[in-house]
């Protein structure tokens, strides 16, 4: 006679079950596109889908297959900021996971490590909000590093991946994944690594690239649909939108609507310095510490409406002295008239005054976006011309853009600025707007002629006057 088991019973039976089958429990509960994705033994691997998708579930289960099969190894979710992962990955991601197939743990709230009973740990970082952040992921080796949102970094993720997490990969055979929802194309002639690699456009190295939306997960594609459907039913037109596209399809969008500087190769480079009888040389300054501090040299004429950017510099950690010596190299060959600089901080401004002698000026830092449309104005009529050797200021340029959650005109906080800002302070001090056509030589000659004429008829009257004869032909402007 079969004796019936107790709920209890049971329970117990599938709850050893799981155990003991963890991995394949995990993976069952992936879709057939999240599952080829793990699958996949490729070491450098990218995610490209819609919101809603289950780009940071398949993370979390991924992180933990490689936790839980592989004991004493380490494993690494970088976020933008630690807010946003506490948010998205601990709370809707590994609490749910962890509860559901009762995997045994412990977790350190403060450092947000898991650690499991195999000694195999997963790292939770925001690394995007600070560069200083990027400095933790060094000096350990790892089986797996997810990188997510990356469409939103600000940061390099080629030095990221490359030079800091690839050679932490080797001694396990690491995975990296780069994963994110597409956000807009801003430029393509030095683009992120993010989107290199999910427009198969990166020639470094090798990436696998997988792609999906909310209509291939079984969970969101019924709710997804009539989202759909809905939105297409008010607007016909929304179906051809860059918010349709990006955030339901999963596709790249060009927007130059959100960058913040117009800059454009064509209108905007040259190549040498034109030459001029006289160029004022601009310093703009923008201090920092752990941020950069940047310079920008701009140089403009009397007798050229255009402002040239000369040369631009931007480090960390520097100095008064550090300072001192970067303006004194540029002085050697840029006479220096004017020397614009952030007063945000006025004590270390009135000190650098002292120290290095230099009649520093206040940078004008009023109504911002204002200005910065009136400098676009220059951008676009091209008025503003880059010398090489500005790349990065360029490629600043081409990713500092608006935030769009801010009504008022703002920068995008995570953007890095620094560049900008120091041309920006340049630029508003520069004159070049008041620059008058330089004489030719034809008008030099008829200036010449109309100088003699004066002072030979000056010259006359004085004859006149002492002689008592009086001349009138015009010939005798100028006696033999």
């Amino acid at each position: 006679m079969n004796k019936r088991l107790t709920i209890a019973q049971a329970n117990i039976i599938a709850a050893n079950h799981i155990k003991e089958n963890l991995p394949t429990y995990l993976l069952n509960d992936c879709f057939p596109e999240q599952k080829a994705f793990i699958e996949d033994p490729c070491r450098l691997k990218s995610i490209l889908a819609s919101r809603r998708s289950g780009k940071s579930y398949v993370s979390g289960i991924y992180l933990l297959l490689e936790a839980l099969r592989n004991p004493g190894v380490s494993c690494l979710y970088l976020g933008l900021e630690r807010k946003s992962v506490k948010r998205i990955m601990l709370k809707d991601v590994f609490n749910v996971l962890l509860a559901k197939f009762k995997i045994p743990h412990t977790f350190n709230k403060t450092d947000l490590i898991f650690t499991f009973p195999n000694k195999s740990e997963i790292y939770l970082m925001g690394l995007d909000n600070a560069e200083k952040e990027a400095a933790k992921i060094k000096g350990a080796k790892y089986k797996l590093a997810i990188l997510d949102e990356c469409a939103d970094w600000t940061q390099d993720q080629r030095k990221i991946v490359y030079s800091d997490l690839k050679p932490a990969m080797i001694d396990l055979d690491g995975t990296i994944v780069l994963i994110g929802t597409p956000g807009d194309i801003i430029s393509t002639s030095n683009p992120p690594l993010f989107y290199s690699v999910t427009n198969e456009l990166e020639t470094q190295e090798d990436w696998k690239l997988y792609k999906w939306n909310a209509l291939n997960n079984p969970y969101m594609q019924i709710y997804w649909r009539k989202e759909i459907d809905r939105h297409a039913k008010l607007d016909p037109d929304w179906l051809n939108s860059p918010n349709y596209k990006q955030e339901f399809l999963g596709e790249w969008v060009l927007n130059n609507d959100r960058t913040v500087y117009k800059y454009t190769e064509s209108k905007n480079s040259i190549q040498t310095l034109p030459t001029a009888k006289e160029y004022f040389y601009v310093l703009g300054m923008d201090l920092g510490w752990n941020d950069s501090t940047a310079f920008t040299l701009c140089a403009y004429s009397n007798f050229d409406p255009t402002l040239y950017i000369v040369k631009t510099f931007d480090s960390p950690k520097m100095l008064i002295s550090d300072i001192g010596d970067k303006i004194k190299e540029w002085n050697k060959d840029y006479p220096i008239t004017k020397y614009i600089i952030d007063g945000a901080v006025k004590q270390f401004v009135e000190q650098m005054k002292n120290t290095l002698q230099l009649p520093f000026v206040s940078a004008q830092k009023t109504e911002k976006a204002k200005f910065i449309r009136l400098m676009n104005s220059d951008l676009l009529s091209s008025k503003i011309k880059l010398l090489p050797g500005n790349e990065e200021l360029i490629s600043e340029w081409q990713s500092l853009v608006w935030d769009p959650k801010i009504a008022k005109p703002t920068e995008l906080a995570r953007c890095k600025n620094h560049l900008s800002d120091s041309t920006l302070y340049a630029w508003r001090f520069c004159k070049h707007y008041f620059a008058e056509e330089q004489p030719n030589q034809r008008n030099k000659e008829l200036a010449d002629y109309m100088f003699k004429t004066v002072m030979a008829r000056a010259q006359r009257k004085k004859d006149e006057e002492r002689d008592g004869a009086y001349l009138t032909t015009a010939e005798l402007d100028f006696p033999e």
